[in-house]
């Protein structure tokens, strides 16, 4: 009997070491599994789209410039407003960090398609530069949905890109050619806008606009959010014919979107930093 009893122990004890084992195995997967599925995280409180389809991808310290999403139900989250052409990808953690939580796309994958997507849930932040990302196609106003229970995201377009005035104060305005090192040209202000009257540019010349106190010689410093850039990178400034009306921009983006000139000529060119817009009006 006391045999019996000793070898029952063994068989107990081993037992429990198996499953210790196999515990420590599982556990050692689900750390190395970079997408866990969205219904397994249900902590997740507040989440925020980051790309420069919306206002760029870092913020002055390199932490992601991000836009949150408002909680419109227990597993909802909602964006409604203007989005460019551009990438998206959306941060989970209360404060984003690049290394932390992230809704994904399985794989680099159009957003604004109507439908429902699918979402994956990353533990080892945001992929990085070549990672997974939600690509805008068209510039335009936009409803977002995630469901994080469902594990789903849907992008519908909703109207027409609104322009985007700012209240900011500005003292300077500067007109900057891409040359390919930054040249700033200052404006000068009328009332709320800034203009250049007479300004010669060379075809495929790229410019865009600056709202610091100094002008801009360096692209990698001093950061700035105070850009003024169009829709899409390389956009065309407005032919003759097209200068009915004014043309939108996207202000706030620390990024690389510029106009391009098409062909060489002298432009009047009007910003309108509290309407949201600018002309580029072709001039002898």
């Amino acid at each position: 009997m006391k045999h019996y009893k000793l070898f029952a122990a063994a068989l107990c004890l081993a037992h429990a070491l198996c499953l210790a084992h196999a515990l420590c195995l599982v556990l050692w997967f689900s750390a190395c599994d970079d997408t866990l599925k969205v219904e397994d995280n249900p902590n997740i409180t507040r989440v925020f789209l980051v790309g420069d389809a919306l206002k760029g991808w870092n913020d002055y310290d390199g932490s992601p410039l991000a836009r949150p999403m408002l909680r419109t139900g227990d597993t909802v989250f909602s964006f409604r407003g203007n989005l460019t052409t551009g990438f998206l990808k959306i941060s989970c953690d209360e404060i984003p960090d690049w290394d932390g939580y992230w809704y994904l796309p399985p794989k680099d994958t159009v957003l604004n398609t109507g439908r429902e997507q699918p979402v994956t849930f990353s533990v080892k932040g945001d992929g990085g530069e070549d990672g997974p990302k939600w690509e805008i196609t068209l510039a335009a106003q936009y409803a977002v949905t995630l469901d994080k229970a469902a594990g789903t995201i849907k992008c519908e377009m909703v109207g027409d890109f609104r322009p985007e005035g700012t209240s900011d104060v500005f003292y300077k305005m500067w007109f900057v050619i891409c040359d390919p090192a930054p040249l700033s040209l200052e404006m000068e202000q009328a009332g709320d806008n800034w203009i250049i009257s007479r300004q010669p540019l060379r075809a495929n010349d790229y410019v865009k606009f600056y709202g610091e106190s100094l002008p801009r010689t360096d692209w990698n410093a001093p950061y700035s959010l105070k850009w003024f850039c169009p829709l899409s990178n390389g956009a065309p400034l407005p032919k003759p014919a097209d200068n009915i009306g004014a043309k939108v921009f996207k202000y706030g983006a620390d990024n690389a979107f510029a106009w391009s000139n098409p062909s060489a000529a002298f432009f009047m060119i009007t910003l309108s930093p509290r309407d949201g817009t600018v002309t580029f009006d072709q001039v002898p």
